[in-house]
């Protein structure tokens, strides 16, 4: 076995990855929850930031999706409250409002990336296949 093959993680199962979204509307949580549980991801949805921000500080979480614009707090202090408690953890940002300057703010605040709504849920599911290979 060579050096490189030792040094290789194993990449982990769907079944092993669990995927937050946090997001005000309903139907973008109930799309992200059927088409993740169906391609074998654990899926926690929430519209609350605060309980978002509890199951990042409770649960195993593998990745998180989050509005930009949320009701309490916005995607901005979702990532700086994330970030402290997992400073690793891949956060993205969902947004329908996406302006260069937003964008730009974000990945100046340490976002893994974002997405513009709509969005297609294959993209989605896309981008974490390939979070999973890193």
């Amino acid at each position: 076995m060579s050096a490189a093959d030792r040094n290789k993680q194993p990449v982990r199962s769907n079944s092993e990855i669990t995927v937050l979204a946090v997001d005000d509307e309903e139907s973008i949580l109930s799309l992200f929850k059927d088409a993740l549980l169906m391609e074998g991801f654990k899926v926690i949805t929430t519209t609350d930031s605060y309980l978002a921000i509890q199951h990042v500080a409770e649960k195993d979480i593998s990745i998180v999706f989050t509005d930009l614009f949320m009701p309490e707090l916005d995607g901005f202090e979702i990532l700086k409250r994330i970030r402290i408690l997992n400073p690793a953890l891949p956060v993205f940002f969902m947004t329908g409002k996406g302006s260069l300057q937003s964008i730009a703010e974000a990945e100046r605040a340490g976002i893994s990336g974002y997405i513009v709504k709509p969005f297609k849920i294959e993209d989605v599911i896309s981008l974490i296949h390939k979070l999973l290979q890193k």
